[in-house]
């Protein structure tokens, strides 16, 4: 938690110095903003994961499937906020952010893997928890010198999450040294409302991955998760001010 809270207090406090660095060197260009942005967003997650010598367990702790390997898929609504700044270097703009991501399951489409054979059920289940996401982002205008008031930039993230709320503590295995990653590709469009404020959407693809600990085996459990998300909100130019 005091990762996360140091990290708040920076992605806070980095925009001013960004915005005082503008103010001085007087910049221009289309490209040159000192954004800090804000941004909420829905979408629908595909779950691919395997559980091995693990079994996937009911809320009281109770086995709801049991197995040697289980292997599972999913599909699953989100909702998720977002919060990031930005700075310019050259005709890029770099920087990092915070999200918190709420997934919505209902039910899992599995493979159960036995010595007595191979089995498949749909099993039913009312689960929901939070991934809590830092990453570095970077942003290319294709327009860089543009002066319109609407612009288009991909917009590519990587970082790495933790969770909470999970209620089906094996759901993850341990969280304790887990590997987790992700990266994420979308385009943004914003439009200038204002000298210094941006209305932007921002359609996006990531991929998730999640290992649990080598201190759980022999059990463990991994997921490969993509999520396609639609996000809008609004960004404003610090050094405009």
């Amino acid at each position: 938690m005091k990762k996360f809270i140091l990290a708040f207090l920076l992605t806070w406090s980095a925009p001013l110095l960004f915005a005082q660095f503008g103010y001085y060197h007087d910049l221009q260009a289309s490209f040159d903003h000192y954004f800090i942005g804000a941004s909420v967003g829905e979408g629908t997650a595909y779950w691919n994961s395997h559980m091995q010598n693990n079994n996937l367990l009911n809320k009281d702790g109770s086995t709801l499937v049991g197995g040697d390997q289980i292997d599972f898929k999913a599909r699953n609504s989100t909702r998720c906020a977002d919060i990031n700044v930005q700075f310019p270097l050259k005709k890029i703009r770099y920087g990092f952010g915070l999200s918190f991501e709420q997934f919505f399951m209902d039910k899992l489409d599995i493979q159960n893997h036995t010595i007595t054979g191979t089995s498949q059920s749909i099993v039913l289940l009312d689960e929901d928890f939070v991934f809590d996401k830092m990453y570095v982002q970077l942003e290319v205008p294709f327009f860089p010198n543009s002066k319109k008031p609407i612009t288009i930039n991909g917009n590519f993230h990587a970082g790495y999450f933790g969770y909470h709320g999970a209620r089906r503590l094996n759901f993850f295995g341990g969280d304790h040294l887990a590997k987790s990653f992700f990266v994420t590709a979308g385009i943004t469009v914003d439009y200038k409302v204002y000298p210094h404020t941006y209305l932007f959407i921002l359609p996006l693809y990531e991929y998730k991955y999640f290992q649990s600990s080598n201190q759980d085996l022999p059990a463990s459990v991994r997921h490969n998760i993509s999520t396609f998300v639609f996000t809008g909100g609004i960004r404003v130019d610090l050094s405009k001010w």
